[in-house]
């Protein structure tokens, strides 16, 4: 059910410079996954950026979670479609 998630970035809001990214909290894969959803021009699933990061797509549903949290103060969060991805 949750492998077919896509995440996308909600580009209402400009994408976060290199000095907020390095104020925000996150482990090196967090921002790795937060850069590459951020250069997605469509969906990207939670099971392919599993694989790209040779990890769980429990483990990158864990790891968006923890990102929107520390994006809040931003006004910015990862967006989870259903069937589409991130």
């Amino acid at each position: 059910m949750f492998s077919d998630t896509i995440i996308r970035v909600d580009n209402t809001e400009p994408s976060l410079g290199d000095e907020e990214m390095e104020n925000l909290a996150l482990s090196l894969r967090q921002r790795k996954i937060l850069y590459t959803v951020q250069q997605q021009d469509s969906y990207i699933t939670g099971k392919s950026l599993a694989d790209m990061f040779k990890v769980t797509a429990r483990t990158i549903r864990n790891d968006i979670v923890e990102i929107n949290h520390m994006l809040k103060p931003y006004q910015a969060e990862i967006i989870s479609v259903q069937s589409k991805g991130y």
